[in-house]
């Protein structure tokens, strides 16, 4: 077997079930984290630092994000069953 690892940093706001609809992040704003995200990770010198630290920098769309978020939740789960990891 084969052993991966991944890091990965997000930046993620107010958005809970429970939560009324006025405390969930907007649109505009989610939107505007990403737009400037982007505009961050375009820079040349920011890019060599992600780097030096031994780190690949990508920018993804909101959609992007909450899929590859809900895929780690799901592979991660599977492993936590199928070694029977409990909460103590």
């Amino acid at each position: 077997m084969v052993a991966s690892r991944v890091r990965w940093v997000t930046c993620f706001g107010p958005r809970a079930r429970w939560q009324s609809p006025a405390l969930l992040t907007s649109q505009s704003v989610i939107a505007r984290l990403n737009a400037e995200t982007r505009t961050a990770l375009s820079d040349a010198a920011l890019r060599e630092r992600i780097v030096s630290l031994g780190l690949e920098p990508i920018s993804s769309t909101p959609q992007e994000l909450a899929t590859f978020g809900r895929s780690e939740l799901e592979k991660w789960m599977r492993l936590i069953r199928a070694i029977g990891i409990e909460p103590e």
